[in-house]
């Protein structure tokens, strides 16, 4: 998930742009706690986004 970052920062904008409020919850229901690094990931993706 990680490699792709870069490449596709512009579609993961547009995506998270379009379907935040699906994407959120999504994310509450999906993720394990011990993902800690995917977590931290998503939150600051949220958080870049929100700022953005």
């Amino acid at each position: 998930m990680m490699l792709g970052h870069t490449k596709n920062m512009k579609e993961r904008k547009n995506l998270m742009l379009n379907r935040r409020p699906m994407l959120i919850l999504l994310l509450m229901v999906q993720v394990p706690p011990q993902q800690i690094m995917l977590r931290i990931f998503l939150k600051m993706m949220m958080t870049w986004t929100l700022m953005s």
